[in-house]
């Protein structure tokens, strides 16, 4: 079984997303649900979420279930079909050259990005974290590395590592 990752090399991540998108799992979801867990005090109910890179709605499903009042919204080039038909929330489908572009127009109060904030350009990272710092002044990070970095417009919180997976806790810089 080759790795997400070792697709993403051999094919691109566009060719992947557009032969695997009905079957795609993130294998790393237990660990994923314990660092949501961890940071707890950030979600509450009443809150609005935007789920970055959103894949099939993994956090907000697994939030959703947890706390039955909390407003989603996806982001996700690739799978906003089946993110908006497994959650029942919209999913925009934009991607990181849109979002480096364009602002969207709604506030949050968190926005998490789940294994994928990795992918973006190096060249779009400080323009989409820019955009991302006028609609939230939070923002969740999990990642199977330490990538990426992050010093535009936030400021590191909190990190943890659970089960080889990273999180990280950021806090924008620019007041919304």
């Amino acid at each position: 079984m080759i790795s997400v990752h070792d697709s993403y090399k051999h094919c691109g991540v566009d060719k992947f997303y557009n032969d695997h998108a009905e079957d795609y799992i993130n294998h790393h979801s237990k660990a994923i649900f314990k660092h949501l867990d961890s940071y707890h005090e950030l979600i509450k109910n009443g809150s609005n979420i935007l789920d970055l890179c959103s894949g099939d709605g993994l956090v907000t499903k697994y939030l959703s279930s947890k706390y039955p009042d909390i407003e989603f919204t996806g982001v996700d080039p690739y799978l906003y079909q089946r993110y908006n038909s497994e959650t029942q929330f919209h999913c925009f489908d934009y991607n990181f050259k849109y979002l480096a572009q364009n602002q969207i127009n709604q506030k949050f109060d968190l926005i998490i990005c789940s294994f994928a904030l990795h992918l973006c350009p190096s060249d779009l990272l400080p323009s989409v974290l820019f955009q991302l710092s006028l609609i939230s002044d939070k923002l969740l990070i999990l990642s199977p590395h330490k990538k990426p970095d992050i010093s535009h417009y936030w400021q590191l919180d909190s990190k943890l590592l659970i089960d080889k997976v990273h999180s990280k806790l950021y806090l924008s810089k620019i007041s919304i």
